[in-house]
């Protein structure tokens, strides 16, 4: 298993790192695991306040989570940082009332305008996922909408506030944005094959109105995939996401998750996000399952690692070269280079 391990370095880049990983496991892990992870990670960090507030730490979005854990578990904390995740809790709660809000309003204009939309990652998540929508921190929304439905859903954004900002981007009065795609992944690589992802969705509720959504099947698939090429590393959100569904659908149909890394490029993201989930965060999944994925992805050609790699660190080179060993640091030197003259296709 560590063979196969080694042999997806690149992506491992994408990781979240080890402060990161020792507040996932206070957030998501049992008591007991939770309470030694946490003092852990207060014990290597000699400013825990300051550190929580550093934009670059990824530590933001986790916030109000480690505020609840922490609560819930009645778990010691450094009085500045109690006062700290307090603070932050009460803006979340507040945060998390305008956002829901603003989604309501969106997608009931998008439905009564005939518009087919599937809600995606950060507001899926918050709204099916967590205990509390306001402990999942979300900045923007995200839909997968078909193109030529664009024009009518750019029109109807615009009647309840929203503003044209970039190719995808729509901005709500209130600086609130909201993302249109139309593929489920980044890298045109990964996007082969997940035509079938994107159509496997299942009806649920969003902020209170009628909402499509990909299954759990699929929405793993979506969340593992895409944190392994879109810098997840910056925020380490999407394993707290993974977690939930994992735990909150325990009968995940599995022989799909296999069947789609098997006939597309989706093993090699899978294995090493998967593996993370259940090495690191105790998430729940069939150990002959990861096997599998581990198996498919290792006879898998290694320049689909580079395309997830690539994206994954964006703006951050020596992250993959660092994780990157003899032959692999001279690929991520060229790798890199060609990524910067524009020659390799990333969405």
């Amino acid at each position: 298993m560590s063979a196969r391990r080694c042999e997806m370095g690149p992506l491992a880049a994408a990781l979240p790192n080890r402060s990161q990983t020792l507040l996932l496991r206070t957030c998501l892990l049992p008591r007991d695991a939770a309470k030694a992870s946490w003092e852990e990670w207060l014990r290597g960090t000699p400013r825990p306040k300051d550190t929580l507030r550093e934009v670059t730490s990824g530590f933001k979005r986790l916030l109000a989570l480690l505020g609840y854990r922490l609560r819930l578990d009645d778990i010691e904390a450094p009085p500045e940082v109690r006062a700290y995740l307090r603070a932050s809790r009460v803006r979340e709660h507040l945060r998390s009332e305008r956002v829901r809000e603003l989604c309501r309003d969106a997608l009931r204009a998008l439905s009564a305008a005939g518009v087919p939309a599937i809600v995606l990652r950060g507001v899926m998540a918050a709204e099916t996922l967590y205990p509390d929508p306001a402990l999942r921190h979300c900045h923007d929304l995200d839909l997968m909408i078909a193109p030529e439905r664009m024009d009518t859903a750019g029109r109807t954004l615009e009647k309840v506030g929203y503003s044209r900002v970039a190719a995808h981007v729509w901005r709500h009065s209130s600086g609130f944005p909201l993302s249109i795609q139309h593929a489920l992944f980044r890298v045109a690589e990964l996007e082969a094959g997940a035509h079938d992802i994107a159509s496997d969705t299942v009806s649920g509720t969003v902020a209170g109105v009628p909402a499509t959504l990909l299954s759990p099947c699929a929405n793993l698939l979506h969340l593992c995939g895409h944190a392994a090429t879109t810098g997840s590393h910056l925020s380490p959100t999407w394993a707290a996401d993974a977690w939930f569904l994992l735990n909150r659908h325990p009968k995940i149909p599995w022989e799909r998750v296999v069947e789609w890394c098997t006939r597309g490029p989706l093993a090699l993201p899978m294995a090493v996000t998967l593996g993370y989930l259940v090495r690191q965060l105790g998430a729940t999944a069939p150990p002959d399952v990861l096997g599998a994925i581990e198996d498919v992805a290792s006879g898998r050609p290694r320049r689909e690692a580079w395309f997830a790699a690539l994206r994954s660190v964006e703006g951050r080179p020596m992250a993959l070269l660092r994780a990157s060993r003899g032959i692999d640091r001279c690929r991520a030197f060229i790798y890199l280079a060609r990524r910067a003259t524009g020659f390799l296709e990333i969405r």
